[in-house]
């Protein structure tokens, strides 16, 4: 077998004529050139890739204009609720963890000024938005802000009004929900 397959090479060497000769019946190639059907369909979802972007990105801007938020009802008193964090939870985060966050509605201009203050006097904290426009508010407070998506925060920490002071450390959670005045004096 080996013998018959270096004697096929030689032959296959010494006389190409003999090599390009065809042995039965020759059919010319039907099916579509797989290379060319790939790099078609890779032009064609290259287009329409491009234009579901746009698309999204069009929605994208039209969302951070006016989000869908969630409506509340304003603060009228200071009611204050408090979630234990458990032991682990302690261990894990360690004594000098602490974060604070202002949800507010960004329609409302009391709000508006009571993150003002809060940012200048909490320069490490969040101001999160229920409700109104990101890009305005981050253009009025010249900060980033965030914005609660389908009220998961307010729905999380049962916050039933705003403005809400949110005080996170690793003994727990302490909601304030206070009218902006009272707030601005003591959060």
């Amino acid at each position: 077998m080996k013998d018959f397959l270096l004697i096929s090479l030689f032959l296959t060497i010494a006389f190409p004529s003999l090599a390009s000769v065809a042995l039965g019946p020759v059919y010319p190639v039907i099916e579509p050139d797989l290379l060319a059907l790939l790099k078609t369909h890779a032009r064609e979802e290259g287009v329409n890739a491009q234009s579901r972007l746009n698309r999204n990105r069009e929605t994208l801007k039209r969302w951070a204009q006016e989000p869908k938020g969630q409506k509340l009802s304003e603060a009228t008193s200071v009611s204050r609720q408090r979630f234990e964090a458990a032991s682990e939870v302690k261990s894990l985060l360690g004594e000098s963890y602490r974060r604070e966050w202002l949800l507010i509605d960004a329609n409302r201009l009391p709000h508006m000024r009571l993150a003002r203050a809060f940012i200048k006097d909490k320069p490490l904290g969040r101001v999160i938005l229920v409700a109104g426009s990101v890009e305005k508010t981050q253009n009025t407070l010249k900060t980033r802000v965030w914005f609660d998506q389908g009220a998961t925060l307010v729905n999380r920490l049962q916050i039933k009004s705003l403005p809400a002071f949110v005080s996170l450390s690793a003994k727990g959670i302490t909601v304030t929900e206070a009218p902006a005045e009272k707030l601005l004096k003591e959060p």
